[in-house]
């Protein structure tokens, strides 16, 4: 008997980029749940129950944050490892939205499939077990710097990133 295959629930409001992740993700041996309308994805988070969220944080009205905080809320998804996708990453607030909002990895877009592969393959093994976010100031990146995250989220700044 095969062994389950992991739910990855994608937010993004790019409904041609969700399928186009969707299809990467499928294709890496993942279960995607795509969901492009930031107002029933907490809905969506709750019926599928997913083992990783890939949150776009500029979803147009509604930001990608307030519904981090509401995933932070809901008991059952408290301790889903979010990972934040965005072509607009700020360096400074970095930190307070680690903190604030327990989002722990970052992945700037344009990304590979071996970036959403690696931080996915990290988040799923180490999310549940960090407890609280720790600093860093790097600004986007792939996750907690003692993961060697740090190091990843350097070379990935300096290399160029293939969609």
């Amino acid at each position: 008997m095969s062994e389950p295959r992991l739910t990855v629930m994608i937010v993004d409001d790019d409904q041609a980029f969700g399928g186009e992740l969707s299809d990467l993700l499928q294709n890496s041996g993942y279960r995607p749940v795509v969901c492009t309308a930031v107002g029933v994805a907490l809905g969506v988070a709750q019926q599928q129950r997913p083992d990783i969220i890939l949150l776009d944080i500029k979803l147009g009205d509604v930001g990608g944050y307030q519904l981090a905080e509401a995933l932070r809320q809901d008991q059952q998804l408290a301790a889903v490892p979010i990972i934040a996708m965005s072509a607009y990453f700020d360096r400074q607030p970095y930190a307070i939205i680690r903190s604030h909002y327990g989002i722990k990895w970052f992945l700037a877009k344009p990304f590979n499939q071996t970036d959403i592969t690696a931080i996915i393959e990290q988040a799923l093994r180490i999310g549940r077990a960090v407890d609280a976010p720790r600093e860093c100031d790097h600004g986007p990146g792939y996750g907690p710097p003692e993961t060697g995250g740090l190091a990843a989220a350097k070379q990935h700044c300096t290399k160029e990133a293939t969609p």
